[in-house]
């Protein structure tokens, strides 16, 4: 669309009765409509959080497994987020979760969708982020079982992990 054109279509307020279509080549059933801080829409997959809170804030965190969800979408893990939240200020230290993965069949034997590439992490901070780099899969399929085991700890009482899954 050309910037003349862009500036005619400029309106203070649309109000739609029935139905609003915007029709740009990206749109997919099933995706959302989102904006950027300039107003510019585009057509997104929508995405959800899981996780999973480890310890209790009183007592540190031991290595091991510590739980599993049920997860109902299918969709592919796009990033991880790991905070302290045991204090306020959090604590600062370090902690590396594997993600395990499983159907619910074959639930409880999990195997790790980690592999050999970067885990979930703080490293001596109150906070960690990242994509999954290396990972030996990022796909869930809907009613997969997604575990969590500290694999090394030092000084966090308790963390929240959590997943962003992108639907497909």
């Amino acid at each position: 669309m050309n910037e003349r054109r862009a500036r005619l279509l400029q309106v203070s307020l649309l109000r739609v009765k029935t139905a609003f279509y915007l029709q740009d080549g990206t749109q997919v059933a099933g995706y959302v409509l989102t904006c950027d801080a300039e107003g510019r829409g585009r057509w997104l997959p929508p995405s959800v959080s899981v996780g999973i809170t480890i310890g209790d804030g009183v007592n540190a965190i031991t290595t091991g497994f510590k739980g599993a969800i049920w997860v109902p979408i299918s969709g592919t893990i796009t990033e991880w987020t790991v905070l302290s939240t045991d204090a306020n200020p959090p604590t600062v230290g370090s902690i590396e979760i594997d993600i395990l993965r499983s159907t619910y069949a074959d639930y409880p034997t999990m195997t790790s969708m980690v592999g050999t590439g970067t885990k979930p992490n703080i490293t001596n901070a109150q906070k960690g982020n990242g994509a999954p780099t290396g990972w030996a899969s990022t796909s869930i399929a809907a009613g997969d079982c997604i575990g969590f085991q500290v694999t090394s700890v030092t000084g966090l009482k308790r963390v929240s992990l959590v997943l962003k899954v992108v639907k497909s």
